[in-house]
């Protein structure tokens, strides 16, 4: 029942861009939080304290456990931390948030179809209604 969080914060070309990847017993799903101009150190901790609740994260996806490193010379953590911070967002987690952007988009417009059928018959009873009093 391993945990393990891991948040890059990255400058787009647009926008700074927190990506938070969440491991939990095998399941991985990953939330970004778009920051916009570049945040200082005191927003970052509120951010951290208080802004992680607000995330919403992507549906979990199975991925197995959760394997510690085996890494523990230092200077080798030292290299792998520097490499993962040069690197912006990992293909899982653009999976995640994707597939996540997909489904909401399927909800939106599942709904926005049955509020359109929902007015047709609206409009379809308003008509009858016009027409039994106009006596057709």
């Amino acid at each position: 029942m391993a945990s393990q969080t891991t948040t890059f914060i990255y400058f787009d070309g647009q926008f700074w861009i927190g990506l938070v990847e969440r491991l939990d017993d095998g399941r991985y799903s990953a939330a970004r939080h778009i920051f916009g101009p570049e945040p200082t150190n005191a927003q970052l901790l509120i951010w951290a304290a208080d802004g992680f609740a607000a995330l919403r994260f992507s549906a979990g996806k199975n991925v197995g456990e959760l394997v510690p490193p085996e890494v523990t010379n230092p200077k080798r953590l030292k290299r792998l931390a520097a490499r993962q911070s040069r690197r912006t967002e990992t293909s899982r987690a653009e999976d995640a948030i994707k597939t996540d952007l997909a489904l909401r988009k399927a909800s939106r417009q599942q709904a926005a179809a049955s509020q359109l059928a929902q007015e047709d018959r609206f409009r379809l009873r308003r008509q009858k209604a016009k027409d039994r009093q106009r006596g057709r």
